[in-house]
């Protein structure tokens, strides 16, 4: 397992076991530490309930390396949600979790922060070699299986004889209904979001594809991931661009009129003045035209250490100004979000794409995505899933279909091809621009027919946007080259 904390390196951890055991506690802070991590900081006071853990982490001066906790610890706030909130607001916390035994809570437990991959919960009484694994290392999706309240996926679905040489198949650990067609009535403008239940699964790269597929729509990419961005390697090389002054950061600095740097301190308001709103009208306009047909909205810059809180209504807004662009939005979600913008992109849409593979553990989340989008009363009328086949092994697509995703209908299935993937993202060619066939037959399925024209601009503006856009770029590199030291 990956060691995400050295033992000999310093360290900030946040200890909170919860009322009842404070014989644990003094052996911690006295003998534990001291023995085994005598380089670690046990940060203070410790919070008694999960609405005090929440209120620490308001008030931390910087973020928790490491975070221990035990399922004793109660409040308004569910032990889940707190422990969620903390690993979203800062993704390098590591987090433990020690629980009293295989309980159905606890299986609850593991199975909601399985979720956002968090893995490291112990069932007993750990030793101190255990724990010092546990507060150091990642453990893997494997160490936590087996303990969750539903069927291991890597086991067949459950059934049970009714008549010899015959079984009835029972769908998995969500309740199943009637598969609904995907044929929305004619429309000007249509919206989708795409999102995937675990990272590296080709989200991005299948809404790259799609987009180009419906060039002819006149297509707008919203990069909506706040934590790893990575929508526009797909069509240029990012090294190349301006240096970064359309991103996130800088509009909701301007939105709030403060540093962009230190926006966890902002309150924000309740409803966007109209000043506001043509900030981020404004910001939506100035989208770069990545190929004709084609506009990209950046999300957040890397450049920036910090993370960008949650801002209300502001995908609302920004997904509004699409509009004026073309006739499909495409809104790429994160992985791991705060899942109120993943929340917020779903109810705005008119489509919601899950992004599968056949692997065990991304069926898993991705069972757990369609059950957060139903309890944010997503309507499963919007729900759909696109197979992208990735290595051997997994669920087939005929039992997918049948059995672990038969509530919701498929709307394509892409082969494994991994050389020609990774061709097209060093390249910064889409795949569907050389082969769309594929890709404009599921965008058939989720918009309707697409129209006659070709995939060119209506007007020769864009055409020539498009073409300054990559004079400058050439000249960019033509100057990085000349620049660069000669050996």
């Amino acid at each position: 397992m990956p060691v995400v904390r050295d033992p000999q390196e310093p360290c900030r951890c946040l200890i909170a076991l919860g009322p009842g055991i404070e014989m644990m506690r003094q052996t911690l802070l006295t003998q534990f530490f001291p023995q085994h991590l005598p380089t670690w900081t046990v940060v203070g006071p410790e919070p008694l309930s999960t609405d005090a853990l929440l209120t620490a982490a308001d008030h931390a001066e910087s973020p928790w390396d490491v975070v221990l906790v035990t399922d004793r610890l109660s409040g308004t706030v569910t032990l889940a949600q707190a422990l969620v909130n903390i690993k979203l607001r800062w993704p390098a916390c590591h987090i433990t979790v020690l629980v009293r035994g295989m309980t159905p809570s606890a299986q609850t437990l593991a199975a909601s922060l399985a979720s956002y991959q968090i893995y490291n919960l112990f069932w007993d009484q750990p030793s101190p070699e255990i724990l010092v694994s546990l507060l150091t290392e990642a453990y893997a999706w494997d160490h936590i299986r087996h303990i969750l309240p539903s069927t291991p996926p890597d086991l067949p679905p459950v059934t049970h004889p009714t008549a010899p040489g015959k079984a009835e198949v029972r769908p998995g650990p969500l309740r199943a209904r009637e598969p609904k067609a995907v044929a929305p009535p004619p429309r000007t403008h249509a919206t989708i979001a795409v999102v995937a239940g675990s990272g590296g699964v080709g989200k991005s790269g299948w809404v790259a594809n799609m987009a180009v597929a419906g060039a002819a729509w006149h297509s707008v990419l919203l990069d909506a991931d706040p934590w790893q961005p990575g929508l526009i390697a797909y069509f240029q090389d990012p090294s190349l661009m301006e240096p970064p002054a359309h991103q996130w950061q800088t509009l909701l600095g301007a939105l709030a009129d403060h540093d962009p740097q230190n926006l966890a301190a902002v309150t924000w308001p309740a409803g966007w003045t109209e000043g506001q709103r043509g900030l981020i009208r404004q910001y939506v306009h100035d989208a770069y035209a990545v190929r004709p047909g084609v506009h990209w909205v950046p999300g957040v810059s890397p450049h920036y250490p910090t993370p960008v809180p949650y801002v209300p209504r502001l995908l609302d807004e920004m997904i509004a100004a699409t509009y004026a662009l073309g006739q499909i939005t495409w809104i790429d979600t994160a992985t791991l979000p705060d899942p109120r913008y993943v929340r917020d992109a779903c109810r705005f849409a008119d489509h919601v794409v899950v992004i599968v593979t056949p692997q065990y553990p991304v069926v898993r989340h991705t069972l757990v995505m369609l059950d957060a989008l139903s309890r944010w009363g997503v309507p499963s009328s919007k729900m759909t899933w696109a197979l992208l086949r990735a290595g051997r092994g997994g669920f087939s697509t005929k039992d997918l279909q049948r059995v672990q995703l038969a509530s919701w209908p498929c709307i394509g299935e892409w082969p494994d091809d991994a050389a020609a993937w990774e061709t097209a993202l060093q390249r910064h060619h889409p795949l569907a621009e050389s082969h769309p066939e594929r890709w404009q037959a599921a965008l058939t399925a989720l918009v309707g027919p697409l129209p006659d024209s070709a995939a060119t601009p209506k007007s020769g503006r864009l055409a020539q946007r498009w073409r300054a856009h990559l004079s400058k770029t050439k000249k960019q590199h033509d100057s990085a080259s000349q620049a660069a030291p000669r050996r």
